[in-house]
This record gives structure tokens, C-alpha cells and sequence, in this order.
């Protein structure tokens, strides 16, 4: 219930701020790896463990918080929303996950501390499970 109540937070502060949106400049992170890579490739457990954060060399203030991304899954397919850590209720999915499967992460929002401007990287990202 309170992922749900979270999530009716997430969307709602970004139906709030839609005209306030502008595309990133910064590099994401995802467990400390660049999303400028072809397809990062992580097990199973460290995608259920994985950390969206942004580059420290662009020297953002430090409460700095990824407010919220998607990720796409081979399976009907199916987007789940999650904050800057990936949400306990999309281990099951992840956990079905085999070998070779492929998840893309995508619009990344987030905002900076003291700007009232929602910041989106409109790249997305594969990551590729392996065992």
C-alpha cells in the first residue's frame, strides 16, 4: 500500500510540473556504471539491488534525488515506476528474469535543490541480465 501511495506522489508532483521539464546535461549512473555504455550487464540480484544516481563530477548538490524512472521488461512488456532505488515490489518481476533478457531503464526525472525545474534524460539504457 505505501509503494502504491508513493507512487500516486511521484506521478501526480510530475503531472504538477509538466510545462517545468527540461532535458538533462548530466551523465546517470546505475550502480556507478555510465548509461553511455551499448548495454550494461548485471546479475539478477544486482538489478534488484541497483542505485540510479547522477555523475558526482557534475558537482550537483548532494540532496540531489533521482524523484523517479521506469523500467521496461521483456514480459507483456510492463513499465513499473520506481524512485531513485528499485522498489521492492519489482524483485518478483526481476526475479523471473533469465539469463540473456534484456530490461531498458528510461525517463530518468529528476531536480536539482533550489530549482523548480524538472530535469528528464530522455536516453534509455539496456541492461542485460547474466548469470
Amino acid at each position: 500500500m505505501k509503494y502504491i501511495l508513493f507512487l500516486l506522489i511521484s506521478v501526480s508532483a510530475f503531472a504538477q510540473n509538466a510545462s517545468n521539464v527540461t532535458a538533462s546535461s548530466h551523465k546517470v549512473l546505475i550502480n556507478g556504471q555510465s548509461m553511455q555504455d551499448d548495454v550494461l550487464k548485471f546479475t539478477r540480484e544486482q538489478l534488484k539491488e541497483a542505485v540510479v544516481t547522477l555523475d558526482p563530477a557534475a558537482n550537483l548538490p548532494e540532496k540531489t534525488h533521482i524523484a523517479c524512472f521506469e523500467l521496461t521488461f521483456p514480459e507483456k512488456p510492463r513499465h513499473v515506476i520506481g524512485g531513485n532505488k528499485v522498489l521492492v515490489n519489482v524483485h518478483q518481476a526481476i526475479s523471473r528474469l533469465k539469463s540473456g533478457d534484456t530490461v531498458i531503464i528510461q525517463n530518468i526525472k529528476y531536480q536539482v535543490p533550489g530549482d523548480k525545474t524538472w530535469h528528464k534524460y530522455t536516453g534509455s539504457q539496456k541492461i542485460m541480465i547474466v548469470e
